[in-house]
């Protein structure tokens, strides 16, 4: 049995659809990239898992329990995080984590070994005290994302977990959800914008686009969607270098070429049989290698529709 099970989901507002059709499944222990530009459908298809909203059609099951009727039995096995942390602004740290422990943990055995650790990470004396309100945007992320970890919840929903967080912070909250799917194996759904955040955690993609489903795939497979290859070649001197960049100047197959000191990095599109024309041009250079399609342009050029959806 899956951990979430979406079947042919549907949400119409009036004579705007903002869903059709989307189905994908999330087994124990996926974690799962969900992505889709603004106004895709991403935030509908979370808000209905999470029971805010209802579906116009179709069905979502978390954990075996319909989402619309039976609700009240997920209670303590799921934990979500939305963009707005939430948390109450005006109750404490402490308040807030208590809050949330006696309300959903009280149901089953929590670890609290691992709680202790989650606090420590978050630095829980020195803020227990402070009103939410008075913390800074990471600080109200890093509270919300423990609240989320430690009910310790068979399925996790993280919308956004990242958003305007500076670099230091993020590498810290992407090992506290890496280490809780290591030790817990639970299911998770990640939605993001920055795909490099998405790349470190998620195992699978689901993308969606103007409501429709464009893709489910794993990383792996996902980087057969490129559009084009890219070379980086390694001249032994400026004059190797110029001429080569000369002649690719205008050459068919040739997206981009960027010159920096005796290396040529070149995107060349799919159908350019690219080694066989360098060495048609008879020229010596040092080494040809080809590097791996940043993940952030295939992702741009699928939602772009420069790919047949």
């Amino acid at each position: 049995m899956a951990a979430i099970e979406i079947k042919n989901l549907e949400k119409r507002y009036g004579k705007k659809t903002a869903l059709r059709q989307i189905s994908f499944e999330v087994e124990k222990g996926d974690i799962v990239g969900y992505l889709g530009p603004n106004g895709s459908g991403k935030t509908t298809t979370i808000n209905i898992i999470t029971g805010l909203i209802r579906a116009s059609a179709g069905s979502v099951t978390l954990l075996g329990c319909d989402v619309n009727t039976e609700y009240q039995k997920l209670l303590g096995k799921i934990s979500v995080l939305f963009d707005d942390n939430g948390l109450y602004e005006r109750m404490t740290v402490r308040q807030n984590l208590n809050y949330y422990k006696e309300l959903f943990g009280s149901q089953k055995a929590l670890d609290e070994e691992y709680i202790k650790k989650l606090f420590d990470q978050m630095n829980y004396q020195e803020v227990k005290n402070h009103e939410v309100r008075q913390l800074s945007k990471g600080m109200k992320r890093m509270v919300g994302l423990v609240r989320a970890l430690m009910l310790q919840p068979e399925l996790l929903i993280l919308d956004e977990p990242f958003d305007g967080i500076d670099l230091e912070n993020r590498s810290r909250y992407i090992q506290l959800i890496r280490e809780y799917h290591e030790q817990k194996q639970p299911a998770i759904i990640l939605t993001s914008h920055v795909m490099d955040d998405i790349r470190q955690l998620a195992s699978r993609l689901v993308i969606i686009k103007n409501g429709h489903l464009i893709a489910d795939c794993s990383m792996s497979e996902f980087r057969n969607f490129a559009q084009k290859r890219s070379y980086r070649i390694l001249f032994d001197n400026d004059s190797d270098t110029k001429q080569f960049a000369e002649r690719c100047s205008g050459m068919e197959g040739i997206v981009n070429c960027t010159v920096s000191g005796c290396a040529i990095s070149l995107a060349v599109s799919l159908d350019a049989d690219f080694k066989q024309t360098v060495e048609n041009m008879k020229l010596r250079y040092k080494d040809l290698y080809q590097e791996h399609e940043d993940l952030g342009d295939i992702y741009l050029d699928m939602i772009q529709e420069r790919r047949a959806q």
